[in-house]
């Protein structure tokens, strides 16, 4: 495994006080994963157009249109949770679904 979690291949990172890495890209963003209170529910998607949405608690927190080229949403892509210091838990579905659409437009 490489030495950083943005370093893997197919995989598209959001935290790192407040960057979303994605295709050897680094953008910064307003939101930040230390925002994130106990209980909080998170959720990443890829979409078809190849945007990338960040969802907390059901509501958009980050939306990034034409993030991954449309060629390659159909590639494996892996979900990556890199946890800092104050995290004690994290909790996987892997039948988890979106929010229902709109998604509307994201804190970016």
């Amino acid at each position: 495994l490489p030495d950083k979690a943005w370093r893997m291949p197919n995989t598209n990172i959001i935290g790192y006080w407040g960057r979303l890495f994605v295709g050897g890209k680094e953008l910064r963003l307003d939101w930040k994963a230390d925002d994130l209170l106990v209980n909080d529910r998170v959720g990443f998607l890829l979409t078809p157009a190849g945007a990338l949405i960040l969802f907390v608690n059901g509501e958009v927190r980050v939306r990034v249109e034409a993030a991954v080229p449309a060629a390659a949403v159909d590639r494996e892509w892996y979900a990556v949770v890199d946890v800092f210091g104050a995290t004690t838990a994290v909790e996987l579905e892997p039948a988890g679904t979106p929010p229902a659409e709109p998604w509307g437009e994201g804190v970016c």
